[in-house]
């Protein structure tokens, strides 16, 4: 067994469980190191990144839900670099209004030196994904969207009240629509929870405690404030749409409209992995991710050596500092 896939090994057959996410986290953390670039925007903002992949040409760029983090998408790096894609997990500094995020941002794939790329957004990270690319289409070749959204409506609020709010009252406000038993989903309750959606939430509220009030603030200020997102000018036919069918912290409403706004978009719906799919079924999610990028026409080569896999010491953004934890 190679060692990169003896790292990635899952302790047991059997259903994803808190423990076993604990061990499989932990041994992402010793393959794959963190990095960090410093932007200068105002003031300089640092954006930390997990970078890994094979020989695709264009990189596939992960951006996480309101209230996550990078770490969110560990489980991606099981099977796609060894597929040949290279993926980049970015948790980005905290900004408290869009067009801030989305300058910060390009200047973050030019520090890192990529000139065009794909993105994968989940929830607020898919909104952002689709700012970004109205303002920048030929940059953007293509996007996936995990329980996602076109239109943040249902989300306003008024952000000064939370300015100030503590550390654990924002993560509340935030895990309020996470799935639990006797919430409701498309108007019926929840009655039975999945062990992987149970194991996903707890993973993910896990990290959400180890982020500061300024960052769960930000997160808010991206998620509640109104932003528009042109549909003309993002391509649809490169789009591929993945919807949870047994739970989504996204109301019914809410995802009807970002299928009216992309109808030519591959839309794909899961019948499990509730909020956060690539925890709970990551094969799944793994499985449409390579579809799409071979639908988009990006060319994968498999990895076969575990040498040929991009690490931190040889990805194109060498020399970029390690970030502390």
């Amino acid at each position: 067994m190679s060692f990169f896939k003896r790292l990635f090994r899952k302790d047991e057959e059997g259903p994803t469980d808190i423990k076993e996410n604990r061990a499989m986290y932990t041994r992402f953390k010793e393959v794959i190191l963190q990095q960090k670039v410093n932007i200068s925007h105002h003031h300089v903002v640092s954006w930390k990144f997990y970078d890994s992949g094979g020989t695709s040409k264009h990189p596939l760029v992960l951006l996480h839900p309101a209230g996550a983090t990078a770490h969110c998408f560990f489980k991606l790096f099981n099977e796609l670099p060894l597929k040949g894609v290279r993926i980049i997990a970015v948790q980005s500094p905290a900004f408290h209004h869009h067009d801030q995020w989305l300058e910060s941002f390009r200047q973050f794939i030019i520090k890192i030196r990529l000139k065009q790329i794909h993105i994968l957004g989940a929830g607020l990270g898919g909104f952002l994904a689709l700012l970004f690319a109205r303002l920048h289409p030929r940059r953007v070749l293509s996007t996936i969207l995990i329980n996602s959204f076109a239109t943040n409506v249902s989300y306003l609020a008024n952000v000064q009240k939370f300015e100030y709010s503590p550390a654990y009252s924002l993560r509340n406000y935030i895990s309020q629509r996470f799935e639990k038993e006797g919430a409701e989903f498309n108007g019926h309750e929840i009655t039975h929870l999945s062990p992987q959606n149970v194991a996903a939430v707890e993973f993910v509220k896990e990290q959400m405690a180890d982020l500061s009030q300024e960052d769960l603030y930000s997160s808010l200020c991206l998620l509640c404030t109104e932003a528009f997102v042109d549909k003309t000018k993002i391509s649809q036919t490169r789009m591929t749409i993945i919807q949870c069918q047994d739970y989504s912290s996204v109301d019914e409403s809410t995802r009807n409209t970002l299928q009216s706004y992309f109808p030519r978009a591959t839309y794909v719906p899961l019948q499990t992995g509730g909020d956060f799919p690539y925890i709970s079924v990551p094969d799944e999610v793994s499985a449409i991710i390579l579809g799409h990028l071979q639908r988009v026409g990006e060319q994968l080569v498999e990895i076969v050596d575990d040498q040929d896999i991009v690490d931190a010491r040889d990805c194109p953004s060498v020399g970029l500092k390690p970030a502390e934890d």
